[in-house]
């Protein structure tokens, strides 16, 4: 939903059906209750999209009229019957019907053969439980398959699935075009029931004339397809009449012809010709032939010219692409007139009959048919058939309709994916429709797609391919409806009852097996396409808003993990910085944003903006307008980081509530980055920034030098660390890391209170660890070498056990540093001076005569030799770490301690001062 609508809005909507077509200016009306005395009410079409997000209907990418509304859509013509049910019946029928049943029970026998289809209806009905419940619960659109699952995973596993069905409905009607040629072949051409002298029918289909004839019957099929949706409609429901009766011919003939017959086999079985074997034996119905045939007994398919022993995994191959013909009704739901009705009672219904066929024709084939004859003549049904010519009738009426319906959801299919503009210009030519809605251009790209499959060869061994193909896309569609289950969305309520998450994941599971029983490197080939597929739609970063399942699981994994992030049980060896950057507004800030995603190792880090105003003095919330602007700032500058903002009277409070509220949970910020406020400091990296459209509620921020330390006092008091950032305007990453080497240096001492110079307190050990983290980064890794400076004097400090004892402590903090003696005398000097009259005193440190020093009261030249110290030895680091002194209580003393603050940081390079 877009911005104006994210808010849930109290409309009564009453009932009505979750479908595209319902959803029209007159149903809006009706079921969006308006009071005249409400003012927090949408206009009508803010209305309408609000109420299409959540029935689940997603506009296409279509120009809009100068109106505001959306063209008409395709006239919805088909009804339960002849969309959903008859092209299921069809698809699933097809070749299997009447040309592979005998193949199945002669090569697994009666008991696997049955056991197969057993597993293959647990698969489909588990995958069609899935469809219903994505059906019923919201709106469908054409694309089938593609659609349900692209809105469900969003569009790059949506995508990349989509391109595998599109493959599966060209090749699946590319093995139905395959079993019309082998019937044709076998019933009119040489030595064939009803010769003809017809050319062709070559050892496993693949000679020049069988690819001829498939030609033309998908050019057939396509003039069909190109005439519309209703024509095929018509025609698949007279189809499935002639089907449903040579059906029921052929199961009377199994009780009519109840005597011995000889079956002549066909000459395109070249292994019984070089047998001279002409002739098998027909016994009617016989428990002798039911046990011959009751348990499995492998050979060859003579259709396959390498003569390769036939298996269970080969047998199910062929099976499954009777039963794969259960998305025929959802790749037309775009031309369903109700199809969240018609997909679960079409299919299931479509369902129960054809196992009812199958199982029936399977007994009768196993009680009646010698095994040597189911073998050798996959069409051995002519020739006990009361009129063999309606088994001829029946065949070529299934294949002819089944690859029409295959060849018409492909068409729909890759509509629906070039609509969607995920492969942008490659698909664009093939959204184009005529003015009812028919898919010209994507139905002649199947056509010639398809005819190139058929040079693959016979039915069997295109049967593989379709099957991993259809396995894969039943597989996401469980995988969507599973991934929605879990995710527990609350407009996640599909009318469907008999789904659960338990059929989803056994169908699921049982895709995922069967894939890689049926043929383990199509299989993995098709994940590594589908993969790849995924992979460039995610780089290719399409420009859509659909709901992606991912946001949900991601959301619903946060927040149990939140709640197991319990922060009574942190510890220090496990602390890492959780950044909140004060940023002004994003011009000049890029290097130090960059700078702190270097430094967050892996820990939360939230971008915070104060706008300083009256929230009274705005209509609307002022920030909603900015929050899209800064997230595409991070987009660019392509930093893992959170924006948070807020409006407050003064800066001061409005820090109060970012410091307070950003994050969740154990999510929650423990540093805060600041600039530093001074003139030479760029003006962007204050607090608070003048907004991108001032206006005269909003006046640009002046923090005076009392505010800014209230403000570092009360972010202490809130326990949150300190950095103070500055000089990173001119910090420049890249090219300073072209460099063969870098040096990060760290002043591990209070400069204000200089008698603590050994005193490695925690602001020490944090300044160290920030520096170590650095240093720790994939780019900074190789490059920077980490100097940690002693300050001593020459003649009066124990030097070599001072530095012993500095490494001591590195080595135990595991960090990899070199420890840098440095002679700090002339800066010290000014301290022995003005404490003492002029003479320089003994003792370790001087702490005996410095414990009472004031730190705001330090000889000017001491600043002036501490600036010159730190400026000669740190002017070619990288960075350099300082120790921030506390913050005054006394606000009168501000001023000086900001003046402090401003003389040690005055350095050529970046300067970090934490605390």
């Amino acid at each position: 939903m877009d911005r104006s609508t994210s808010r849930f809005q109290p409309f009564e909507i009453n009932e009505i059906m979750l479908s595209p077509s319902s959803l029209d200016d007159s149903a809006v009306r009706s079921s969006v209750t308006s009071s005249s005395s409400s003012t927090d009410r949408l206009p009508l079409i803010q209305q309408r999209s609000l109420f299409r997000s959540l029935s689940g209907f997603v506009r296409r990418r279509r120009a809009l009229t100068d109106s505001g509304e959306e063209p008409a859509s395709p006239v919805r013509r088909l009804t339960t019957f002849s969309g959903v049910f008859a092209p299921v019946c069809l698809s699933m029928f097809s070749a299997i019907l009447f040309l592979r049943l005998g193949y199945a029970v002669g090569q697994a026998g009666f008991l696997l053969t049955l056991g197969l289809f057993a597993v293959a209806y647990a698969i489909v009905t588990s995958t069609v439980f899935s469809i219903c419940a994505i059906s019923t619960n919201g709106a469908v659109e054409g694309g089938g398959a593609y659609y349900m699952i692209s809105r469900a995973l969003g569009p790059e596993f949506g995508g990349g699935i989509g391109i595998l069905f599109f493959l599966a409905n060209i090749c699946s009607g590319a093995l139905y075009v395959a079993g019309t040629v082998e019937t044709l072949v076998n019933a009119f051409g040489k030595g064939g029931t009803y010769s003809l002298g017809l050319p062709g029918g070559g050892a496993g289909g693949t000679d020049w004339y069988s690819f001829l004839y498939g030609v033309v019957i998908c050019l057939f099929n396509t003039c069909v397809c190109v005439v519309g949706a209703s024509m095929f409609a018509y025609m698949s429901a007279f189809i499935l009449a002639v089907v449903g009766v040579s059906a029921f011919v052929s199961f009377i003939s199994f009780f009519i012809e109840n005597h011995g017959m000889n079956i002549t086999i066909p000459d395109s079985n070249h292994i019984a010709a070089g047998r001279n074997e002409t002739l098998a034996w027909y016994t009617g119905i016989s428990s002798a032939t039911f046990h011959e045939n009751l348990l499995p007994n492998w050979d060859v398919d003579y259709n396959i010219p390498s003569l390769t022993f036939v298996t269970a995994p080969m047998v199910f191959a062929v099976l499954f692409n009777g039963v794969t013909g259960i998305m025929s009704g959802a790749n037309v739901a775009g031309e369903l007139k109700n199809p969240a009705r018609a997909i679960p009672l079409g299919t299931l219904s479509a369902l129960a009959t054809t196992a009812v066929v199958y199982g029936t024709l399977v007994l009768m084939i196993a009680l009646t048919c010698s095994n040597d004859l189911l073998k050798n003549n996959y069409t051995f049904l002519q020739g006990i058939n009361v009129w063999p010519p309606i088994v001829v009738i029946g065949v070529l009426a299934a294949t002819l309709s089944a690859a029409m319906t295959n060849l018409m959801g492909a068409s729909r299919v890759l509509l629906a994916l070039a609509r969607d503009n995920l492969f942008g210009v490659i698909l664009r030519p093939f959204e184009r429709t005529t003015a009812s809605g028919n898919p010209i251009p994507a139905v002649l790209l199947s056509f010639l797609l398809m005819s190139l499959v058929l040079l693959i060869g016979s039915v069997n061994a295109i049967a593989s391919v379709t099957s991993i193909f259809f396995l894969l896309s039943y597989f996401g569609n469980n995988l969507a409806c599973l991934a929605l289950e879990l995710a527990a969305a609350p407009n996640w309520r599909p009318k469907y009852r008999f789904f659960s998450w338990h059929t989803a994941l056994f169908g699921m599971i049982g895709c995922g097996v069967m894939m890689f029983i049926v043929s383990p490197i199509v299989t993995a080939v098709a994940f590594v396409v589908c993969l790849l597929l995924m992979v460039g739609l995610h780089i290719w970063s399409p420009d859509v808003n659909w709901g992606s399942i991912s946001q949900a699981l991601i959301f619903h994994q946060v927040r149990k993990y939140l709640l197991m992030l319990d922060i009574r049980k942190e510890h220090v060896k496990y602390w890492r910085p959780q950044m909140l950057l004060l940023v002004s507004n994003m011009e000049g800030v890029e290097n130090l944003v960059d700078f702190v995603n270097d430094l967050k190792k892996g820990g939360l880090y939230v971008i915070g903006h104060v706008q300083e105003g009256s929230f009274d003095a705005f209509e609307s919330d002022p920030l909603a307008d900015d929050h899209p602007r800064w997230l595409e700032y991070i987009d660019r500058l392509k930093v893992k980081a959170f924006i948070e903002l807020t409006m407050a009277r003064t800066i001061r409070e409005g820090i109060h509530h970012l410091v307070h509220l950003s994050g969740l949970g154990g999510m929650k910020p423990n540093t805060v980055i600041l600039g530093f406020p001074r003139a030479r400091m760029p003006p962007t990296l204050s607090f608070s920034s003048e907004p991108s459209s001032p206006s005269p509620e909003l006046k640009p921020p002046c923090l005076s030098s009392e505010e800014y330390v209230m403000i570092l006092r009360d972010i202490l008091r809130m326990r949150k660390n300190i950095i103070i950032a500055r000089n990173f305007r001119t910090f420049e990453k890249r090219p300073l890391l072209r460099c063969k080497t870098v040096n990060i240096d760290v002043w591990p001492l209070d400069f204000m209170k200089p008698q603590q110079v050994d005193n490695y307190d925690t602001p020490t050990l944090f300044l160290l660890q920030l520096a170590t983290i650095l240093q720790m980064t994939s780019q900074w890794r190789k490059k920077a070498n980490l100097r940690v400076f002693l300050c001593h004097r020459q003649h009066t400090d124990n030097i070599l056990r001072r530095v012993k004892t500095l490494n001591v402590l590195l080595n135990q903090l595991r960090i990899k540093g070199k420890v840098t003696p440095v002679i700090w005398d002339d800066a010290m000097q000014h301290i022995d001076r003005a404490t003492s009259g002029g003479s320089v005193f003994a003792g370790y440190n001087g702490e005996n005569v410095l414990s009472d020093l004031d730190p705001y009261a330090l000889p000017e030249g001491y600043l002036s030799d501490v600036q010159r110290l730190l400026r000669f030895h740190s002017q070619s680091s990288a960075l350099t770490f300082l120790y921030m002194p506390t913050p005054p209580l006394d606000m009168t003393k501000a001023e000086a301690y900001l003046n402090f603050l401003d003389t040690i940081t005055a350095l050529p390079s970046p300067a970090v001062l934490g605390k």
